[in-house]
């Protein structure tokens, strides 16, 4: 697909705040950083968000071809992976806290980033791996610094609203990791 960065960040922060109706709808689970405890809510939880960021950042980048389907579907389990990754990271290093820490969410931005980066290198396939690498670092960093904002909200009705952000924020983060990373010589697979 051949859209303009102002269309791709678009579908990426639309897709974030998706993703936050996604973990809202499941009640307790609406915080960023909470664990489901059945397989089939994580399966809802994280495979619905995978398949938005799917949709909202990484689709964009796919190469329209017989394969098409499959390279789609593995894009999903990878954003799907990512979510998940992620989420258990910030549950495991923030333990019983409340509230994880900064270096927690950073940490688990930067598993979910790593797992999208690698899955994107490899399925679609992205042809800059070392830019990819940087910018997708410095987004890593960026949006766990987005979601340590949201405690910040905790206590007032605009949690939610910091939480939205800080999906969105995430989503545009990646897209523009891997917009930048791709378009340094204007070779972007975007057909």
């Amino acid at each position: 697909m051949n859209l303009t960065p102002f269309v791709k960040y678009t579908l990426a922060f639309i897709s974030g705040v998706a993703c936050f109706g996604v973990f809202a709808s499941f009640g307790e689970f609406a915080s960023p950083w909470g664990e489901p405890d059945t397989i089939l809510v994580a399966l809802g939880l994280y495979g619905m968000s995978g398949l938005l960021f799917t949709l909202g950042v990484l689709l964009p980048y796919l190469r329209r071809d017989r394969w098409i389907l499959v390279r789609g579907f593995a894009l999903v389990a990878v954003s799907t992976l990512s979510y998940r990754c992620a989420a258990y990271v910030v549950h495991a290093l923030s333990g019983s806290a409340e509230v994880p820490t900064v270096v927690d969410l950073i940490a688990a931005s930067s598993v979910g980033a790593l797992i999208v980066i690698l899955g994107a290198k490899l399925v679609i396939p992205l042809n800059h791996p070392r830019q990819l690498v940087v910018s997708g670092s410095v987004a890593a960093v960026l949006g766990g610094l987005a979601f340590s904002a949201t405690p910040l909200f905790l206590a007032t009705p605009l949690f939610h609203s910091g939480v939205v952000l800080a999906y969105g924020a995430w989503h545009m983060l990646m897209a523009a990791a891997i917009h930048f990373s791709e378009s340094r010589d204007g070779s972007a697979q975007t057909n």
